[in-house]
């Protein structure tokens, strides 16, 4: 590396040391205020407990407090304590009678969706048959999804601009951008009650782990096959399969409780396939992968969905269970539609035989009729 290089990056890591001890000075401050406050010392310049946010969101000043202004934004808790008090809520999903249907293609019909929290399901089917169409439907909500689960759909590469790729991926994080422009404008109003709101940003800056963020940022892009000199380009110098690499990397970096991929390892070299192997299988969200990669579903994978004639089977196991238990089923069933042939001729040959003969056996030629049109039925929904 050149030494103007080095002493650039020197000044940028001195730089942001500076502003983290800065942060956390002002904090410190506005806790002894707090403090001061709740102790009576100051009690009646600033209320008691200086305007601090309630249970329900709102400051004791009465202004909206910085979590309700963050659901107003539409963000949705994902650490701290707001997360910790809503952690009962259940993010299994089970949706029944789905129907997706585009143009002229039927994707499903009254078909079930159930996905549990933190397992890794393979969505494999025939070509065209509406996998990819599948999970735009699930990340565009058209099928009634909980609004608490954050979904993050990785189908094409980030555009590309003049933003760095590291810059690139901290912005997925729209909470946090959100959170440091709240900092910014605060840090500039002299009121105290935005002394108040400041505390309650720094707060919540602490419980995303913020100051990790470019760590955490830099770490997956590293795995995904980018050296510090690659991260710091823009991304309109890459092209679309790196720039793919991108897009997955602001995905895994924003955590979301649902990550949908599309295809992920076509344009993975294989250190960094690998990687994606070894981090997907920490990853404690819930993932639906579409792949012909058959390895890495067979790495990767939990469970495998099956989406046949409109509708969605699960089976327990990656890829090649599924393709074993498949091919029992499917031998079973062979043996089952040669047992019903074998009946469905003998029933013929009765019904032709005595359908127009004496009253008695015509009356059991009508009963083997309805037994064969039910043998019929039975035949036509075997899969």
């Amino acid at each position: 590396m050149a030494p103007a290089n080095k002493s650039k990056k020197f000044l940028e890591k001195q730089r942001k040391a500076e502003e983290k001890k800065r942060k956390e000075a002002e904090l410190k401050r506005l806790e002894e205020e707090k403090e001061k406050g709740e102790n009576g010392v100051d009690g009646e310049l600033n209320g008691g407990r200086n305007g601090l946010e309630t249970e329900n969101g709102h400051a004791e000043n009465g202004r909206v407090g910085i979590r309700e202004r963050e659901r107003e934004a539409g963000f949705r808790p994902r650490s701290g304590p707001v997360r910790e008090k809503n952690a009962h809520i259940v993010k299994d999903l089970h949706c029944e009678m789905i129907n997706i249907q585009v143009g002229k293609l039927e994707i499903l019909r009254n078909s079930t969706l159930t996905l549990a929290y933190g397992r890794k399901y393979g969505l494999i089917g025939r070509n065209g048959v509406g996998k990819s169409t599948l999970l735009r439907a699930l990340y565009n909500r058209e099928i009634p999804i909980p609004e608490n689960v954050n979904i993050i759909f990785v189908e094409q590469e980030c555009a590309g601009t003049e933003q760095s790729v590291l810059q690139t991926v901290l912005l997925g994080d729209e909470e946090r951008e959100w959170l440091l422009k709240e900092e910014k404008d605060l840090s500039l109003e002299k009121s105290g009650d935005a002394g108040t709101e400041l505390e309650e940003v720094y707060l919540r800056l602490q419980e995303i782990d913020s100051d990790a963020a470019e760590t955490r940022a830099s770490t997956i892009l590293t795995g995904l096959g980018f050296d510090q000199e690659m991260m710091n380009k823009p991304t309109k110098e890459y092209s679309g399969g790196w720039r793919m690499r991108v897009a997955l990397a602001q995905a895994l970096f924003c955590e979301p409780d649902l990550l949908l991929l599309d295809e992920p390892t076509n344009h993975l070299d294989v250190v960094a396939l690998t990687w994606l192997e070894e981090f997907l299988l920490e990853w404690e969200r819930t993932v639906i992968i579409v792949s012909h990669d058959r390895g890495f579903l067979n790495k990767v994978t939990q469970d495998t969905i099956h989406l046949h004639r409109q509708r969605l089977t699960y089976y327990g196991g990656n890829y090649d269970t599924f393709v074993r238990v498949r091919a029992e089923h499917r031998k079973h069933a062979a043996a089952v539609h040669d047992y019903q042939m074998r009946q469905k001729k003998h029933l013929q040959e009765f019904i032709g035989k005595f359908r127009n003969g004496h009253k008695k056996m015509a009356r059991q030629a009508q009963a083997r009729m309805k037994m064969l049109t039910k043998l019929e039925g039975r035949m036509e929904d075997m899969d």
